[in-house]
């Protein structure tokens, strides 16, 4: 759904913004941030981290990954990168007791290639 979100905002562009109607990437930061302070309420966050400020940061992140990627055939890299983000980004706003758990969470969400069938 996301890759086909990319496409659609790529290919068609994103440009009707209103408060009645607001864009897709305006969208997934609320979503993000929603996300963020449910975190920082059960405690998962790091004392300090701004909800809004790390929404921005994961919605850029994500959509600079499929920018970088360039071609529908490098789709498959941007779950690569956002792990790679993750893994930088986690220390920073992850409350330290719960970082391992993060990390581990983060590194199930990237696709592992399957062994060749012999």
């Amino acid at each position: 759904m996301i890759c086909a979100a990319f496409r659609l905002v790529l290919d068609l562009g994103d440009h009707h913004p209103s408060p009645a109607r607001p864009t897709l990437l305006d969208t997934w930061t609320t979503h993000c941030r929603d996300l963020a302070v449910r975190a920082a309420d059960d405690g998962d966050l790091r004392p300090g981290t701004d909800p809004n400020t790390l929404a921005d940061a994961v919605v850029a992140t994500a959509f600079g990954s499929r920018v970088l990627a360039r071609s529908p055939d490098a789709l498959t890299d941007v779950p690569h990168r956002m792990t790679q983000a993750w893994q930088l980004l986690l220390p920073a706003v992850t409350d330290p007791a719960n970082l391992d758990y993060f990390h581990q969470f983060a590194l199930r969400r990237e696709p592992h290639p399957t062994a060749p069938v012999s």
